[in-house]
């Protein structure tokens, strides 16, 4: 509990004091008044204090500033009582009796200025009075007044006294509240630490617990990567063994791509030399194609010049027919000439004869013509079919060199496959013999990693077994460290 809360505490007792003389004087004054049949307005003006006291003492429970001045409402309303006294009725020894109650009530919270306020009301009261009972009670005020002056003295000095004593204890409460204070910290720190210890005892053991399942699982993953190791070797060799025969393998395969090579060489050449003779029969069908065409153009020449010939033997069988005509006619009038026309008789016979020996001549000519005519047709079908025999021999050497010419294209990319293979198979035989070099110092390197996994397991085993101890050792120190707790 700290200082506020003692000062607060003693405050609310104090208020709880002060609520209980009011209630009680102003109870037994009411009572009086009541009993006395005095004026209406004191008993009523005392039951209002009780009430108002009583309402202000729970308001004071539940307000700071409340409770900070109801020593002050506790004094006035004591004075109220007297005041009512003095108003409604006359001047008595009940109203300096009540001042003197209001002038101790000041004194009870041991406030300075709480004892001045109710000194200067009091000394009000008394005075007030002293001058309403001018010539009744004259030496006795003397002495009332002498009364009050030394019981405000008394009171101020209690007052004082007491204000000495309450900062002294104050002090005190202060300084032993810094020393538990401090005491409390010092022993909040020794906890703490306890604590931490406590709780870094606890993490140690847990880590040597974790640590000591580390390494064992370390030892277990070195005997696994030992075996792994042996393992690996194995299957290291089987790699050196595959690599050795798939070196074999690629020195096989350059030899076939080498034959490959030179015969895709050869047949490039050959495809060269077959595209070349193409070349020379395609010139030389070319040419006799030519030839044909020349000699098909003769033959429609001839064929033309015998359709001439045939117009003109018919313009000549026109002649004989005409000459026949003119050698009747002749006949025929030689014959009405008698003897004047015999001489003109013969020469119609000989006209007719001879016409008769043209016409026996035109019909020789025209079947000779004829026979020429449909030799020659059939000449010229036959070299028309030679025509397109040729053009078509013409289309299947440009076909024939073209794909010869493909063929070449085709070998010498091919040649440059095989190549580019052959190349890559060194590469590949290159790298054989590296990967073989590499696994043989692989295997080494193994066979120097069995040793060195030996010498791990054994420091690890070490390990172990001095991590046992110390946990044992961290046991045993948070086993004290809880007795000290």
């Amino acid at each position: 509990m700290d200082i506020k809360q003692l000062l607060r505490e003693d405050l609310e007792r104090k208020n709880r004091l002060m609520t209980i003389i009011i209630v009680i004087a102003a109870t037994l004054g009411l009572v009086f008044n009541l009993l006395m049949k005095n004026h209406i307005v004191v008993p009523v003006t005392l039951a209002a204090i009780d009430l108002i006291i009583v309402t202000m003492f729970f308001l004071q429970k539940k307000s700071t500033a409340i409770r900070a001045i109801f020593p002050y409402i506790s004094v006035f309303l004591i004075a109220c009582i007297a005041i009512t006294s003095l108003i409604f009725d006359e001047p008595k020894v009940g109203a300096i009796g009540v001042a003197f109650l209001a002038l101790v009530a000041s004194s009870i919270h041991s406030r300075m200025s709480v004892f001045l306020f109710g000194y200067a009301v009091t000394l009000g009261i008394i005075v007030t009075v002293g001058l309403n009972g001018a010539g009744t009670l004259v030496v006795s005020y003397t002495n009332v007044y002498l009364l009050h002056l030394l019981s405000s003295i008394v009171l101020f000095s209690l007052v004082r006294f007491t204000n000495q004593i309450h900062s002294r204890a104050n002090e005190l409460i202060v300084t032993a509240a810094e020393r538990a204070q401090q005491d409390g910290q010092q022993r909040e720190i020794l906890m703490q630490a306890v604590e931490a210890m406590t709780a870094n005892l606890q993490k140690i053991t847990a880590l040597n617990d974790t640590s000591y399942g580390a390494q064992q699982r370390m030892t277990e993953a070195a005997n696994d990567v030992l075996s792994g190791a042996e393992e690996q070797q194995q299957q290291i060799l089987g790699v050196v063994e595959t690599t050795d025969a798939t070196k074999r393998s690629v020195e096989s395969m350059m030899f076939t791509l080498q034959n490959v090579v030179e015969q895709a060489s050869t047949a490039a050449n050959e495809a060269t030399v077959g595209a070349t003779s193409m070349q020379e029969m395609k010139s030389e069908i070319e040419t006799f194609h030519l030839f044909f065409n020349e000699l098909k153009s003769t033959f429609d020449d001839l064929t033309m010049k015998i359709t001439e010939t045939n117009v003109l033997a018919n313009a000549i069988r026109e002649i004989t027919t005409q000459t026949n005509l003119l050698s009747l006619n002749a006949s025929i009038e030689a014959a009405r000439a008698g003897d004047f026309g015999k001489g003109f008789a013969v020469v119609a016979e000989e006209i007719r004869k001879l016409a008769t020996v043209t016409d026996e001549t035109l019909v020789r000519i025209d079947d000779n013509l004829a026979e020429v005519n449909r030799y020659n047709e059939v000449a010229l079908q036959k070299i028309e079919n030679g025509v397109q025999t040729i053009s078509m021999q013409v289309h299947r050497a440009t076909a024939t060199n073209e794909t010869f010419e493909q063929l070449y294209t085709v070998m010498q990319s091919l040649q440059d496959v095989v190549e580019r293979l052959t190349n890559e198979a060194i590469q590949i035989d290159t790298n054989s013999t590296s990967v073989v070099q590499k696994a043989t110092r692989v295997k080494e390197i193994l066979h120097s990693s069995d040793t060195l996994m030996l010498r791990f397991s054994d420091a690890i085993a070490m390990l172990v077994q001095n991590q046992q101890t110390s946990s044992a050792a961290v046991e045993e120190t948070y086993e004290q460290t809880k007795r000290l707790i």
